[in-house]
């Protein structure tokens, strides 16, 4: 039981890292659109 609790946390936390590059990359992206306006 304890492994599989251990393999959870381990996706739980590839998840977290694969929200957390798509955020970014929204960010990166909206603020390129804005300096594109000036």
């Amino acid at each position: 039981i304890q492994e599989l609790t251990n393999k959870q946390r381990h996706i739980d936390r590839d998840h977290a890292d694969k929200i957390q590059r798509y955020e970014n990359e929204l960010k990166s992206v909206h603020l390129r659109c804005e300096s594109s306006i000036d």
